[in-house]
């Protein structure tokens, strides 16, 4: 199957990376990425991959416009990698077409044979995303990864339909979105229900990761109709750039098999991340346990963070 990523960004707003796998409309108020761009209309352009590879660009009669490399947008436009899409103040990088894998995941034989939203971005992130997306360039060293993504997404879609799902997954993108920026964090990407985050503290990346799992549990209680479970991974290493400047290391596919072994309501950690958290004192770990992680060599040892038991300062 074949995907592109595209790069939006938006003046004073942290970029975001979108897996292209269906049509999306962009706009400030539209069923589709919501786009926090005054001068963007409410459903003011879509994005839709073709068989070919291409994008294909689709003013949907906004009142400024869209241009793709300058040139106005008057009808559906097929675009290729490396084109710059405008709206509004809004900047829409179109991404090389990837060629996406699914299959068997190792230690979740139970779960699905499919690739979860967090492999899939896992395998998209260190191709695609560049520096300055991370902002890797002003802040070189150590980051801490979180992966988080919705726990039986596909069963619920079936339960509450279409409609209810896509209001439950945009919801869910603006609490992530909120609790992220308020830790002094960043969101790398999100698929669907899935993100990938970094932030430069590891406790301040464990203390979104309870807030998170704290306020969907609430919101469960408010809307049991709409309840559902999110699992989270996060693992910490060195952040390595490569000559053409992209994202590239071990640390984030490490993040994300960890995120496949966690369960619903559960923030799996590395290790290391429980050695730099755990000296204050405050946050509690559960028994750690030994498996193996698809395409790592040797086994790892991973700790659960009691989130519930943590009687620190709300984060």
């Amino acid at each position: 199957m074949v995907s592109t990523v595209v790069t939006v960004r938006t003046p004073g707003r942290q970029p975001i990376a979108l897996l292209l796998e269906e049509r999306v409309d962009l706009g400030r108020d539209c069923d589709g990425l919501l786009v926090p761009d005054s001068r963007m209309s409410r459903r003011h352009v879509s994005l839709e991959p073709t068989a070919d590879g291409t994008v294909l660009v689709n003013d949907l009669g906004s009142s400024n416009g869209t241009t793709v490399d300058g040139q106005p947008v008057l009808y559906p436009t097929p675009v290729s990698g490396g084109a710059i899409v405008r709206a509004g103040n809004t900047q829409i990088v179109i991404g090389q077409p990837r060629e996406l894998r699914s299959g068997h995941i190792a230690g979740a034989a139970d779960r699905t044979s499919q690739a979860t939203s967090i492999d899939l971005v896992a395998e998209q992130v260190i191709e695609d995303i560049r520096p300055e997306l991370v902002g890797i360039r002003d802040e070189p060293g150590t980051l801490t990864i979180v992966v988080t993504d919705i726990e039986g997404s596909t069963d619920l879609t079936v339960k509450v339909g279409d409609q209810t799902w896509f209001e439950i997954v945009q919801d869910h993108q603006r609490l992530v979105a909120d609790r992220v920026n308020a830790a002094g964090g960043r969101v790398l990407q999100f698929r669907g229900d899935g993100f990938m985050l970094c932030f430069r503290s590891a406790r301040q990346a464990l203390l979104c990761a309870m807030t998170l799992q704290r306020d969907v549990e609430a919101r469960a209680r408010e809307a049991p109709e709409r309840a559902f479970r999110i699992r989270i991974g996060v693992h910490t290493g060195e952040v390595l750039v490569d000559d053409a400047g992209e994202f590239i290391g071990q640390h984030v596919v490490m993040a994300a098999r960890i995120g496949d072994f966690a369960e619903g309501d559960e923030i799996l950690l590395s290790s290391l991340v429980q050695q730099i958290a755990a000296p204050r004192g405050d946050l509690l770990f559960v028994e750690p346990r030994e498996v193996a992680l698809k395409g790592l060599k040797g086994t790892h040892l991973l700790y659960a963070l009691d989130w519930r038991g943590y009687e620190g300062t709300r984060p």
